[in-house]
């Protein structure tokens, strides 16, 4: 799930701190870190995939980041219609059991993580990587639960425990990753020295 990178339209809530070049530049860097992560996947087991937002940007961003395998726009209303929408797009194809979503702005994921993720679902039904700020920066299913994605106040601490709760309500077995940080704030920052050298 990655926005399209441009001046003012990443990153905003860092923008009015640091404006909106070290906001565009910063996002750049996640960015290529996501990516960079999905490459390191086998494309013989994955079927590497962006969703782009704004839609009409799509295009744009696959000519830009060329080395994936499929690019799509977002479609649906909020966040969480947007991850169901993807998923669901994912699942439809036919050589897809599993759908995984990452966010494109967690400088800590892998293509170990992701991998890892494939491999808990072998015995889950819902995979989940918190972040320490009441989210999660990773979502994998084999199934669609579409309760999973609906009445979340999305970008609020509560995201990822109102998430398992209705884990629980569907009765789903859940294995979760290991929590990483996202950068949302400027206090985000010193726990990546690297990304703390755009701004200054």
């Amino acid at each position: 799930m990655a926005k399209q990178p441009e001046l003012g339209f990443v990153k905003t809530r860092l923008a009015k701190k640091i404006g909106n070049e070290k906001a565009l530049e910063l996002y750049e860097a996640l960015l290529d870190n996501a990516i960079g992560s999905l490459c390191d996947l086998d494309a013989d087991t994955f079927l590497r995939t962006a969703f782009v937002t704004p839609a009409d940007k799509c295009e744009s961003f696959s000519k830009r980041y060329v080395s994936l395998d499929q690019y799509h726009p977002q479609e649906g209303n909020d966040l969480g219609n947007r991850m169901q929408r993807a998923l669901e797009k994912l699942l439809e194809i036919e050589s897809v059991d599993r759908a995984i979503l990452i966010g494109a702005d967690i400088p800590g994921i892998s293509g170990t993580i992701i991998s890892q993720a494939a491999t808990l679902l072998d015995d889950n039904d819902l995979v989940i990587g918190p972040t320490f700020d009441g989210g999660y920066y990773l979502i994998g299913i084999r199934k669609m639960y579409r309760s999973l994605f609906n009445n979340i106040r999305w970008g609020t601490e509560e995201v990822l425990a109102r998430t398992l709760e209705e884990a629980k309500a569907n009765r789903l077995k859940v294995g979760q990753l290991e929590k990483l940080h996202d950068v949302d704030e400027l206090s985000d920052l010193k726990y990546f020295p690297h990304l703390a050298q755009i701004i200054k």
